[in-house]
């Protein structure tokens, strides 16, 4: 390993704006290291406070030309910056825009002869199996992404699917998303102290494929069965299925539900410290969600599915439960299992604190990507 730190330019949507990637590095701030710069994939016209998204080529209030002049552009001043740096991190999600659009930077990189690694984000299980069908896509991913120095993914799941398409590579690193410490004076052992109401939590987009419906049906079971312990269920989120949510549960009368739409970040964390169980039985296409990991920090008991790499982090009778499921009744039978034991939900709790201190704050997750890149 050479002693003097490699200069890193990390590809990054511009992180002033929402979304999963941006989160991430705003979270870990890797700008606070003297050899680590941010390319952002966002430039800003000089006449208008819009923004222009690669992968979306242009706003509705933008020609298409003009849209292709500027991507056009920021091609240009990638390869034109690169000159000044050592490694080229790319942060693509596997999806038809983010695949042709990151290709791009990957091979003015290899043109300009520097190490480049992939960090893989968001997954799209149909262009995966797109990619993987398709001759022509599959030798372009072999001959782009298949070829750098490097790989970073979120769970064993995803290097699995890589060499599956054609990466050869060893070279595989694990990170997770990072969360930031918590700054509202969260205490574990309070939130568990004489509990006499469980709350169970759903925050997520209101989307069917994200197991909203299997959560309303579950809970509406779980409030019907006798237990030592009253039951809340708080919905966090927006999303298309949210009238057809509150119009299923207004239907069926279900008490002890509070719906609360799109939250802010402040709330989101008050949800979080009084919440015991986060229910997420998800079937979506995505890579880990970092909201699991939020809520292991605040000390809930996980449930979910067997999805993505969410299984790298929820073990079974160790800090939660995975079903492979998408049956309600199957969600009812584990979660009982939490109210028949109460030791069993504070164990949990202890067990995911524990691990989300040890792995998944934001110090933390910065430092084993700087490892990472002087290690290349």
């Amino acid at each position: 390993m050479n002693s003097q730190k490699p200069r890193v330019l990390v590809v990054t949507p511009n992180i002033s704006l929402f979304g999963g990637i941006a989160n991430f590095y705003k979270t870990v701030n890797l700008k606070r290291f003297d050899n680590i710069e941010y390319f952002e994939l966002y430039v800003t016209l000089q006449k208008k406070p819009d923004t222009i998204n690669l992968a979306r080529h242009g706003g509705a209030d933008q020609s298409v030309l003009t849209s292709i002049i500027q991507v056009f552009k920021r091609y240009v001043s990638f390869f034109k910056t690169i000159v000044n740096y050592d490694i080229v991190h790319i942060n693509p999600s596997f999806g038809p825009k983010s695949f042709y659009r990151d290709m791009v930077f990957i091979l003015l990189s290899k043109i300009r002869k520097k190490k480049t690694i992939v960090f893989w984000h968001g997954w799209d299980n149909k262009y995966e199996k797109r990619v993987s069908n398709n001759p022509l896509l599959r030798n372009l991913f072999r001959k782009s992404f298949g070829n750098v120095s490097g790989y970073v993914v979120l769970g064993k799941i995803f290097k699995n699917k890589l060499q599956t398409i054609g990466v050869k590579s060893e070279k595989f690193h694990f990170i997770t998303p990072a969360i930031p410490k918590n700054n509202i004076g969260f205490k574990l052992e309070e939130k568990y102290r004489n509990i006499k109401i469980i709350n169970i939590l759903y925050l997520s987009r209101i989307i069917k494929e994200k197991g909203i419906f299997i959560v309303v049906k579950a809970f509406e079971k779980l409030i019907q069965m006798q237990s030592s312990f009253d039951l809340q269920l708080f919905i966090a989120g927006e999303g298309p299925d949210m009238k057809e949510v509150q119009k299923y549960i207004d239907q069926r009368k279900i008490k002890n539900i509070k719906v609360y739409g799109k939250v802010d970040n402040e709330f989101k964390h008050e949800l979080y410290a009084k919440s015991h169980i986060f229910f997420l039985p998800t079937y979506y296409s995505e890579g880990l969600p970092a909201v699991v990991l939020e809520c292991m920090y605040y000390g809930m008991s996980i449930v979910s599915r067997e999805n993505a790499a969410i299984s790298d982090w929820v073990l079974n009778e160790v800090n939660g439960y995975l079903s492979a499921s998408k049956d309600p009744d199957e969600y009812v039978s584990i979660i009982s299992k939490l109210f028949d034991d109460p030791t069993l939900i504070y164990r949990f709790a202890m067990n995911n604190h524990s691990k989300a201190e040890k792995h998944f704050l934001d110090d933390k997750v910065a430092e084993k990507l700087v490892r990472i890149y002087n290690d290349l």
